[in-house]
Parts: C-alpha cells; structure tokens; sequence
C-alpha cells in the first residue's frame, strides 16, 4: 500500500574509502576501479603472517616493510592514472587504498536509487516569550536503513536521526524515519 504513496528519485548515499586492490599479494597487483579525478598518494596495508617483503610503485618508489602494518607513499600520482604495483617476498593480504595530498581519505560515493518520499514536520513550542517552532524533515521508505544514513534527494543530503518502524493492517513493516 505504501509503495503507491513513494516515489523513485532520491538516493541513498554510500561512501568508501578508493580501493585500487584488495586481495593475497602477487608479483604484479591487478588493479580493480578507476583512479581518483586529482592528484593522490597511496596507503599501503598489508595484514597475515608472512608480511616481510616490499611493494613497488611504478618502479620508483619501494615501501619496505618487516611485519604487517600501513605505509604511505611519499610520490605525488597524476589524477586520473593508475600506478604499476609489484610485490616481492610478500605472501599475505594486501590493502591499496588513495590518500590525498594531506593523506585524508579520497572517498567514493555510491548511489542507490529508493523509493522514498520527503515531507516536513512542524512542531510548535510554547515559551514565556512567545511560540517558536521546529522543523524537521521526515522521509518515509520501505527501504531499511540506520542511523547515520544518508538520503539525498536533489542535491540536498539528509542524515538519518531517528528511525520509528509501523507495522501496516497486513503485517508488513512501512519504516520511516525522521531527518534533520
């Protein structure tokens, strides 16, 4: 029943860090994605038993690490161009993630198309000094999501701060939740 009252158009918004590979180490890594759109670094993290060893970017510059941890590049990546990465001596899981020039996290946003619909709320208050009122956004799904979410509709984007689940007269549960 819900589902005539929402319509298709906002989204719900994902975001990740931008993984290059991710997977047990080779000799020569296959690099999964796109490169980011600006200048980046790269943060290398390797994790098992058998992490001594070193990896390679573009034949230049070589991280040499003796035990499992994390390791920044100091070399500057064109935007838009992925790197040649080789491993010698590794036999464990490896992490290629894109930093920034300051080393923040270079993230990646996914989409996913829900049937949603966003009202407002109002709320009026009473004071010694007169009425004032409130006013929240309430976006009302049959996607389930939590806290901290994010939907955008347009190109506002609304986080999730309360979520409240009703069950319909056929047991079916119409979830909504309210957005500030």
């Amino acid at each position: 029943m819900i589902e005539s009252y929402l319509t298709s158009g906002n989204y719900r918004v994902t975001r990740s860090n931008h993984v290059l590979f991710s997977g047990a180490s080779s000799p020569s890594l296959a690099l999964i994605g796109d490169a980011p759109t600006i200048p980046y670094r790269l943060r290398i993290t390797l994790s098992g038993d058998d992490c001594s060893g070193s990896v390679t970017i573009n034949g230049a510059e070589t991280l040499v690490f003796a035990a499992a941890g994390k390791k920044l590049t100091t070399t500057m990546l064109a935007a838009n161009t992925l790197p040649t990465i080789t491993t010698a001596n590794i036999t464990c899981n490896i992490l290629v993630e894109c930093v920034d020039t300051s080393g923040a996290d270079i993230t990646t946003e996914n989409l996913t198309l829900i049937d949603s619909r966003i009202d407002l709320k109002q709320s009026g208050f009473y004071s010694p000094t007169g009425t004032w009122t409130k006013t929240d956004n309430v976006i009302y799904s049959n996607t389930s999501m939590s806290l901290g979410d994010v939907v955008r509709s347009n190109t506002t984007d609304y986080v999730i701060k309360k979520k409240d689940a009703y069950t319909d007269i056929g047991g079916t549960v119409e979830v909504y939740q309210y957005l500030a």
